[in-house]
């Protein structure tokens, strides 16, 4: 059978970010574990049976002289690997195609993924400085891909913004904004 669609070259994208899976360094499997190298890793803290859903996140920094271990925020930590989930690009980042030139983007951090069968996902950032564009590269991939600045700046958590500490400050600091006489005429935020 022979089929005739009416098609013209108008109709198909003519530009390689209009063919690309938006969604190719996105997370399909369930994480176990993340790492942020030079940093912290973080696992997924299992109850004793396998019916069990799981209890929480558990942190580790590393390169500390610490042996103090915080308690780890579990929901930061579950909105980190969501933003590894969701992760979309904006398009392939652009090589270097002049050896001369020094504007080549700097590797700023590197993250590993524990995923569903053991299986590990090795993502590094790259910041170009002289256009603030940030991409990422997934081990396995082929090539480095846009990402927009402030998804990659939101991946970039140290270990004061996953502990628990720092969430009952947060919550300390707005209910002291809260409780702080106001000018008169003005109420307090959330009254």
């Amino acid at each position: 059978d022979i089929y005739s669609i009416a098609l013209t070259s108008l109709d198909l994208p003519t530009q390689v970010n209009d063919w690309l899976d938006k969604r190719l360094l996105a997370v399909s499997q369930e994480v176990s574990g993340i790492a942020r190298a030079g940093h912290w890793e973080a696992a997924l803290q299992q109850a004793g049976d396998d019916q069990a859903p799981p209890l929480s996140w558990s942190l580790r920094p590393l390169g500390s002289a610490s042996a103090e271990v915080p308690a780890a925020d579990s929901e930061a930590l579950a909105s980190l690997v969501s933003r590894f989930k969701s992760l979309q690009v904006i398009g392939v980042a652009p090589e270097n195609q002049d050896a001369a030139s020094t504007n080549e983007p700097k590797l700023v951090d590197s993250f590993e993924l524990q995923v569903d069968g053991g299986q590990a996902l090795s993502y590094d950032l790259y910041h170009d400085e002289q256009t603030d564009q940030y991409s990422m590269s997934l081990g396995g991939v082929v090539g480095r891909y846009e990402v927009p600045a402030y998804v990659a700046e939101q991946m970039q958590l140290s270990v004061t913004d996953l502990t628990q500490a720092k969430t009952a400050d947060e919550g300390e600091a707005a209910a002291e904004a809260q409780s702080a006489p106001q000018p008169s005429g003005e109420s307090a935020p959330g009254a």
